[in-house]
Formats: C-alpha cells, sequence, structure tokens
C-alpha cells in the first residue's frame, strides 16, 4: 500500500513554518491583552486590574504585605510606599435622564367614604 500523506512537501513545511512564526509572534507580544489606557468606568461594574496598572512599585508594596524580609537578620527590612498611577474616569453610556411626575396630592373629595 502506498502512503498518500505529504508530510515531507514543500508546501507541508511552508505551512509548519509559517504557524511557528506566528506562534513566536504570538507568545512574544507583551501587549497583548494588556489595555495601554487603563481607567475606572464611571457607571457600572468594577473592572478587573493588575498590580502593574495600579502601581508602580507594586512588588515591592506585595512583598512588604506579605512580610517578605521582615526576618532579615543581616540588613535592614524596608518599608515601601506605593506610586500609584492616576486613573480617570470613562463614561462608556450615556446616563440615562430621570423624570420624576409631579408629588401625588389625594383629594378627599375626589371619592367620599371611600376608605377613608
Amino acid at each position: 500500500m502506498s502512503s498518500t500523506s505529504n508530510k515531507n512537501s514543500v508546501s507541508d513545511y511552508n505551512v509548519k513554518k509559517r504557524e511557528s512564526v506566528m506562534y513566536s509572534r504570538y507568545m512574544g507580544d507583551t501587549h497583548y491583552a494588556v489595555n495601554g489606557n487603563t481607567a475606572l468606568m464611571e457607571l457600572g461594574s468594577i473592572p478587573k486590574f493588575t498590580g502593574e496598572q495600579l502601581s508602580k512599585n507594586y512588588v515591592d508594596v506585595e512583598s512588604m504585605l506579605r512580610g517578605i524580609r521582615s526576618t532579615n537578620l543581616e540588613g535592614p527590612s524596608f518599608s515601601a510606599t506605593p506610586n500609584q498611577t492616576n486613573l480617570g474616569d470613562v463614561s462608556w453610556f450615556e446616563k440615562p435622564k430621570m423624570i420624576l411626575p409631579d408629588s401625588f396630592v389625594h383629594s378627599l373629595t375626589q371619592r367620599p367614604n371611600y376608605l377613608n
């Protein structure tokens, strides 16, 4: 029986090579799925942020909160203050205008002797 697979053809090699290049680009892209313009929503749900988006020295702050180097006997322990990034507000949609009706005034003369 003869083999019908084209595993060693030039076109198959080109396809595999292109897959490899595309995979390398995909895995090497550091900006994939990271928003460059981080902002809080004005109205809606609370977005999920990474530590990198909230503070510039998030690793030092997390190490201090977890107590890393707190029992260091050779050097002094450190106290990190967060360098927060300023996050602005973004409005994703127009807020609906709220229209309230006039206040209800019950007149006792409209339905006499009904529930009064």
